[in-house]
């Protein structure tokens, strides 16, 4: 009887220790993937080259500026319509298939437009192609880790996407290649080393397990913190018949084109200024992703502590002040200490959007949920600009479009709030 009791006693401890380790290597997963989603959303971030290699093309071919330009809103518009389709396919297949289609396609658009000879090619290469790897390896990584992360997926979900301003890098690498090698065999060098990175990006990313319990999402404590409340995840026309995903898609959206009016026209209203020059300006870009960055790092910790919806309160908050600050500032040190804190806000928009939409709608079709809940931000980078660009042009001032900027973002802040009131009813 003893003896048995004791064999009993050595077994449970046994099985209890491997468990442990079993959960600890599962563990180790969770940030092996996150090295992987971040290697993906890293290479996405390339599709800002435009600008780039924007020179070379208008020199070599006698392209306008703006001709060239077309290739970033057909990328960014291709890149929205595809998140949606890109997500349902993770959703039931899992994160490689889409993670390596997303990869090669990245690639092979910077490679193919290295043979651009028209603007029609320019704009199939750089624009479709690109927008579509850039809408599978964007989209595939964020359900993943959300799903690995249920204790920390705010501050997760924030360093993952902190990838997209990182890689201003890319930018800066491939500015030297054009200037040792041209722009043709920069496009091609540059083709290379991204199918490179994003292949061991989407080798590392996987799938916890469904029984997957490290950690457990906290405990609901005010505005629809954090536990799922569709259970484990809602469909995707579940969560598109709810209330709720309306508003949360227009204040993503709100917010988002908000901050990009700034962005497009800051140029314009900070020349006017006394003292500034293009040094400064240059400044400016190159600290902007660094404030970026932190906000969505930032931001996510905080809001796996204090709630997503208080936390996107505060940041857009915060955006409504300098939004209407920037007109009556005449300073050029102040004005450049609120277009940083309006870069910080804009990027913990990135971050909190997807934990809130994994809070909300649950994690088991967040590829598709979040895709669609995502086209909500890719409207704002040609919106915002062409907004703010056609206001200036009509009153012969950004200081409007600036004003109409922080409007925007304020209707932005009652829809957050409206939303985190909104009780969504169980799935069947």
């Amino acid at each position: 009887m003893i003896r048995h009791s004791l064999e009993w006693v050595v077994d449970s401890h046994a099985r209890a220790t491997r468990q442990q380790v079993a959960q600890s290597m599962r563990g180790a997963n969770r940030w092996g993937s996150l090295v992987g989603g971040f290697l993906l959303i890293l290479c996405t971030g390339s599709i800002y080259t435009t600008q780039v290699f924007s020179g070379s093309l208008e020199t070599e071919f006698g392209w306008a500026a703006r001709q060239v330009w077309l290739a970033f809103p057909i990328g960014v518009f291709v890149f929205a319509l595809t998140v949606i389709p890109a997500g349902r396919l993770q959703d039931k297949f899992g994160p490689s298939l889409t993670a390596y289609l997303g990869a090669v396609l990245l690639s092979l658009g910077f490679f193919t437009t290295s043979f651009a000879n028209s603007l029609a090619w320019h704009y199939f290469t750089f624009g479709v192609l690109i927008g579509l790897g850039c809408g599978f390896a964007y989209i595939t990584p964020i359900p993943v880790i959300a799903k690995w992360f249920p204790d920390k997926r705010g501050l997760a979900l924030g360093i993952l996407v902190a990838a997209f301003p990182a890689s201003a890098l890319i930018g800066t690498a491939a500015g030297g290649l054009i200037a040792n090698f041209g722009w043709r065999p920069a496009l091609q060098i540059l083709s290379g080393l991204l199918l490179v990175v994003s292949l061991i990006g989407a080798v590392l990313l996987k799938n916890p397990s469904e029984h997957w319990t490290r950690g457990r999402a906290p405990d609901e404590s005010g505005q629809e913190k954090r536990t799922p409340t569709l259970s484990e995840g809602s469909s995707f026309w579940q969560m598109t018949g709810s209330g709720r995903f309306y508003k949360m898609w227009l204040s993503y959206c709100l917010a988002a084109t908000g901050a990009s009016m700034l962005f497009g026209g800051v140029a314009s209203f900070a020349g006017a200024m006394e003292g500034f020059s293009p040094q400064h300006l240059r400044f400016v870009s190159n600290f902007s992703p660094l404030a970026n960055v932190g906000g969505r790092i930032v931001s996510g910790w905080l809001s796996d502590v204090w709630g997503r919806v208080p936390v996107l309160a505060i940041t857009i908050s915060i955006s409504v002040i300098v939004l209407a600050l920037v007109p009556n500032t005449t300073h050029l040190g102040w004005f450049t200490l609120l277009l940083m804190g309006e870069f910080w806000c804009y990027g913990a928009l990135l971050a909190l959007f997807p934990a809130w939409t994994a809070d909300a709608f649950g994690t088991k079709n967040l590829g598709a949920n979040y895709g669609v809940v995502f086209t909500a931000w890719t409207v704002a980078p040609i919106l915002g600009p062409t907004l703010s660009g056609r206001i200036a042009r009509m009153t012969g001032s950004h200081s409007t479009a600036f004003y109409i900027a922080a409007a925007l973002s304020l209707i932005a802040l009652g829809l957050v709030l409206w939303a985190g009131r909104s009780k969504s009813r169980p799935s069947a």
